[in-house]
């Protein structure tokens, strides 16, 4: 059977959000679920799905499980085609291989492993349709009864996301609404005093609740309509979410505490629910818009298996084995999922200082930041060849290994300059160099009481004034004491010292 399927992003987006799901799907499932990807001489991409069986081991221009193809239909259309596998129109492969005449066949084992075969084929094809639509990629409506079945079954296992945003003056309307919603069955609200996780940063987490939640409740009142801060911030990243949904698909609920005007005109062109002066009246007409959507997304996975994104974006270096390294860090830990997208870059911010080309940061255009839709990510590292530089306090500081963007602290700005040299010296790969500067800026914008220490101890988070310090951590790849007892989620510490760990051959 082949499946063909019209996605209205580019052939970037949809590639880099099925390398996310593939990844996903081989660690809920089994290790001998595998995938490989190439693109042909015409661009079309094509993804090879497998499954170590005994007797139907294929080959890479016949993999036992099918292929998903991509093709760029324009620079927002993207055809997605899934095959399937010659193996699975046949009857179980009762016949020995060719080079060993002497070997027996266990009918009972074949048997076994084809249905293994047919069974995870539907699997992984069910798995990637439904992540698609849980990226807001794809919206259609399935009419196979197989599938229909499969969703209407899932539907008690799944909840619908709710974001609550309000200003602090707020918060006792907050809580109510939280607890309201908290206890009606498939319904599953985030409130940043209830929902955050321990040691991490608060604003990457609530970031990642907001692209995550299949509604967003603002709640205005005449104290938030006029106050700065970041629930301002909040509301902007709803409206880039928003933007992505269909027309007439409810997504960004405003509720009215009192009288009160919005100040973004975007707001205006939705309708209000006022939660006075009746809060019970207002609460049930809301509930009835979360309830009405439940079965166009109450079938979607809740977890992918990873907790944050992570683009690694090659400025100017042509790296041909980033694909690689993301994969290889993608299946050591799960609490990080590493894509490699691509962004266009002009170099009109390169300065001279001191005698070395530098990435002078401030200077990238608004345009750079712009492409942030197309990245999928919660944070992009991007890896340039040149040193970089920063403003700070009226002064430039030069011929810096990393540092974060101050026009958007999801950028960070990571330098190959003199890795080579330093990771022959290290003992360590050119990749793994890479990564260890990249994981210094993770550690920093997701641990919430993590930074550099001008102290070197030959830990990862060693400030180096003179670049060969960081030859010592290299050499080391750990964190010392201090460090690892600042980093108070397991779950990122445990994905760090994995990543330390790995020798990243790739």
């Amino acid at each position: 059977m082949t499946t063909k399927l019209k996605i209205g992003q580019s052939l970037r987006i949809v590639h880099a959000a099925l390398i996310t799901h593939l990844d996903s799907f081989e660690k809920s499932t089994t290790n001998a679920f595998r995938y490989y990807f190439h693109e042909d001489l015409i661009g079309i991409h094509h993804f090879d799905l497998y499954l170590i069986e005994e007797g139907y081991e294929g080959a890479l221009a016949n993999s036992n499980l099918g292929s998903i193809k991509l093709r760029s239909l324009g620079s927002k259309l993207t055809e997605m085609v899934m095959e399937d596998s010659v193996w699975l129109n046949k009857e179980p492969n009762l016949v020995s291989d060719a080079w060993d005449i002497k070997a027996k066949v266990n009918v009972k084992k074949r048997k076994a492993s084809y249905d293994r075969i047919q069974s995870t084929h539907q699997e992984v094809r069910d798995y990637i349709i439904e992540a698609l639509k849980d990226d807001r990629l794809l919206n259609i409506n399935e009419s196979n009864s197989k599938d229909r079945r499969q969703q209407q079954a899932g539907l008690a296992n799944m909840s619908m996301r709710v974001f609550i945003s309000y200003a602090h003056e707020d918060i006792e309307f907050a809580t109510k609404l939280y607890q309201q919603l908290k206890a009606i069955d498939g319904v599953s609200p985030w409130f940043d005093k209830e929902s955050l996780l321990p040691g991490m940063k608060w604003r990457p987490a609530i970031k990642k609740a907001i692209r995550e939640s299949d509604f967003f409740l603002a709640l205005l009142s005449k104290k938030s309509t006029t106050k700065k801060g970041y629930v301002q911030t909040e509301m902007k990243e709803a409206f880039d979410i928003w933007d992505q949904f269909p027309e007439g698909k409810a997504y960004l609920i405003p509720i009215r505490l009192n009288e009160c005007e919005p100040s973004y005109e975007k707001l205006r062109e939705v309708q209000f629910q006022d939660f006075f002066p009746s809060w019970d009246r207002g609460f049930q007409k809301v509930l009835q818009v979360i309830s009405s959507s439940a079965p166009a997304s109450a079938d979607l996975p809740l977890s992918k298996g990873y907790e944050y994104r992570c683009a690694i974006v090659d400025l100017d270096n042509g790296l041909a084995n980033l694909p690689q390294v993301c994969q290889r860090l993608n299946s050591i830990q799960s609490f990080f999922h590493f894509s490699y997208p691509s962004v266009s870059f002009e170099r009109l911010a390169l300065r001279e200082f001191g005698g070395n080309t530098n990435l002078y940061v401030p200077d990238l255009p608004e345009s750079f930041y712009a492409q942030k839709a197309l990245l999928n990510a919660d944070l992009a590292v991007c890896l340039a060849k040149y040193l970089l530089a920063f403003d700070e306090e009226g002064e430039t500081f030069y011929d810096y290994l990393s540092l974060p963007s101050d026009d958007d602290e999801t950028f960070k700005f990571i330098t190959t300059y003199g890795l080579y040299q330093a990771a022959k010296r290290a003992g360590c790969t050119f990749e793994k160099a890479v990564v260890y500067h990249i994981l210094t800026q993770l550690l920093i914008h997701f641990a919430s009481d993590l930074g550099f220490h001008t102290k070197v101890r030959g830990c990862i988070m060693d400030f180096c004034e003179e670049h060969s310090w960081m030859i010592k951590g290299m050499k080391r790849m750990r964190l010392c004491r201090s460090c690892a007892k600042g980093i108070e989620n397991d779950d990122l510490k445990t994905a760090a010292l994995a990543i330390l760990a790995d020798p990243l051959r790739v």
